[in-house]
């Protein structure tokens, strides 16, 4: 069975304009749609999606987008951890990914601090912002919509009619850019072609436990093989205690995890990994012995 999640937003352009340079328009529209195309493809929704056009409102540019996603059978789509996403959510990513091109102005972040959900943002006069962790690695590690969104603002960079530009959901502003801004959304994305560390709390499966402290153990982290150092005091004194582990029980935890900016891919790599916290030990089950 076929099932639809639709969502309709709007994206104007302001300024004392009753008419618009078709070229300035389908670019920036279409910069628009890719970038959303690109937004859904990132996130793996599993879903299709297509954009339409509502009607053009005699006498003004606000122009009434209709997102459309499709998707087949309801019983395993939905229960999928890939169908989270709605055509709402993609939306959002597209606003969030605007605001920190504007925030950056078009030069690298002077300082990025990464949390357990969100990213803190400083840009180089100190100002900063709060941006979730999933559309600052969008950020950093798609380019396709940096080129996609640089080619659309820079049409409309060009167009000394058109004084500003605003996302609007529920007719409510979830991004807004004045004329002044255009050239910095318009100038491609400055990577910081340096080390981060990203804080997440994950599952980690445990192969290989080591009780000397510092040194590392070995887990399968979203199905790979990692070694990270476990530093929890705590953690510690549960093992002198006496508590019990075996090759495949669950740690929930607090990962570290350092990457490094690989310019042969134009993204950010993982490179180490260490737990500060331990949360919780979940220990594997046990099979039953079959008497016969």
């Amino acid at each position: 069975m076929k099932f639809t999640d639709e969502h309709e937003f709007r994206i104007k352009y302001e300024g004392k304009i009753c008419e618009i340079n078709i070229d300035t328009l389908i670019n920036s529209l279409l910069s628009i749609s890719s970038s959303l195309q690109e937004i859904n493809s990132e996130i793996k929704s599993d879903k299709k999606i297509e954009i339409r056009i509502k009607p053009i409102r005699e006498g003004s540019f606000p122009i009434d987008l209709h997102i459309i996603s499709n998707f087949w059978d309801a019983i395993t789509s939905i229960a999928s951890p890939n169908n989270i996403y709605t055509a709402a959510s993609i939306v959002a990513i597209l606003a969030g990914y605007l605001q920190i091109k504007k925030h950056l102005l078009g030069d690298k972040p002077k300082q990025i601090i990464s949390g357990e959900n969100v990213t803190v943002i400083e840009n180089s006069k100190g100002s900063k912002i709060e941006i979730t962790n999933q559309i600052y690695n969008i950020y950093t590690g798609n380019t396709s919509i940096d080129r996609m969104l640089s080619k659309g603002f820079d049409g409309l960079n060009e167009d000394d009619n058109i004084t500003g530009f605003e996302v609007l959901d529920d007719d409510k502003p979830i991004f807004k850019a004045s004329h002044d801004d255009f050239s910095v959304l318009a100038t491609p994305n400055p990577i910081d072609e340096t080390s981060r560390i990203i804080t997440d709390r994950v599952m980690l499966s445990v192969v290989k436990v080591v009780f000397i402290k510092k040194r590392k153990w070995n887990f399968y982290y979203m199905g790979n093989p990692i070694s990270a150092i476990l530093n929890d005091d705590d953690f510690y004194n549960r093992i002198d205690a006496g508590e019990s582990f075996a090759k495949g029980d669950i740690l929930e935890v607090e990962l570290e995890i350092k990457q490094r900016f690989d310019k042969s891919v134009n993204t950010f790599v993982n490179e180490s990994y260490y737990i500060t916290k331990v949360i919780a030990h979940i220990p594997r089950e046990k099979q039953t012995p079959i008497s016969f």
